[in-house]
């Protein structure tokens, strides 16, 4: 955060600024981009980040996308601490501008996570969630060809309501997003590790898209994640899936939906045999073997108790 007491003080005579004085602004302003997002300071209203204050703040609609690296404090134990950094500045260098070519900015970076905000169009989101998992699978080519590991990552996201502003105190604040809409679409990131899939969005995110849109979707059901008590209903997308993948998904569509409307109903015995068999259609299939282990489980166990036909699952 830029204290304007101590930025040099300009006496201007006239309506027409000191080349100086607009240099050094200029000056602050470029580099203060690089720690907040210029699409902040717009949200704000405010041309340069002398002008923020603490407290300031504006609700705004948008789409929360978060996507973290898979297994990454397994990968980061084989690696020192500067193999750690070039590796996440490399990772990053290839996927975040894709963000900021689909009219997205970029909240924070929190390890090897990203969080970014798109503040119009859903398909924004979706289309930059895409290009990252294209582009993360020729990233992966390099890292074959030089001896690495590939990686995979994981995106979620969800669309509602947030509040941009400041929080901190005189001497230290910074931009932040608040609302739980970012809890939401964290929690959605992380049931891509529980689900095995690339990419899922809310239902909020769906109703948000196109009309005739391009997005290959499967309904998940409704699910309670961790720390919520209200379930979300969330949709696998599956653009990015090999040509086998997509094709099977596409062709037992109505199988999947038939059965996840039993499991809702309470009907495990019924859904898991529909699951069982589209999981062995493909093995590929995460999702269907996940809701085939899952009331397989359940019927064994013969729980008891109201059923809401929302899966619980205990992931942050």
């Amino acid at each position: 955060m830029i204290d304007r007491k101590q930025m040099p003080a300009f006496h201007v005579q006239s309506s027409t600024k000191d080349p100086d004085e607009t240099a050094v602004l200029q000056l602050v302003t470029d580099a203060s981009a690089r720690f907040v997002p210029k699409e902040f300071l717009d949200n704000l209203d405010k041309k340069t980040i002398a002008e923020v204050k603490l407290g300031d703040h504006v609700q705004r609609d948008m789409t929360v996308l978060f996507t973290d690296i898979r297994d990454f404090t397994t990968l980061s134990e084989q690696l020192t601490p500067q193999q750690n950094f070039n590796f996440l500045n490399s990772y990053l260098k290839h996927v975040t501008p894709i963000i900021r070519n689909h009219h997205g900015f970029i909240d924070k970076y929190i390890g090897d996570a990203v969080m970014a905000l798109f503040p119009r169009e859903a398909d924004d989101a979706l289309d930059s969630a895409l290009e990252m998992l294209n582009q993360v699978n020729r990233y992966n080519a390099g890292r074959r060809r030089a001896g690495y590991i590939p990686i995979q990552i994981g995106i979620g996201m969800h669309r509602g309501d947030l509040i941009l502003g400041t929080v901190g105190e005189g001497n230290r604040m910074q931009t932040t997003v608040i609302a739980d809409a970012v809890n939401v679409a964290s929690r959605i990131e992380g049931l891509t590790k529980t689900f095995g899939v690339g990419l899922l969005l809310s239902k909020a995110v769906v109703d948000a898209l196109a009309p005739k849109h391009k997005y290959m979707l499967r309904h998940l059901g409704a699910v309670k994640a961790k720390g919520k008590k209200r379930s979300v209903e969330v949709y696998e997308c599956f653009n990015t899936d090999t040509k086998e993948l997509r094709d099977h998904k596409q062709a037992t569509a109505e199988q999947f939906e038939a059965a996840m409307n039993d499991f809702r109903k309470g009907l495990f015995l019924s859904a898991g045999k529909v699951f069982s068999r589209i999981a062995e259609m493909n093995k590929e299939d995460a999702v269907a073997a996940y809701y085939r282990d899952r009331c397989t489980l359940t019927v064994v166990s013969n729980r008891q108790g109201q059923w809401d036909g929302a899966e619980s699952i205990e992931v942050k």
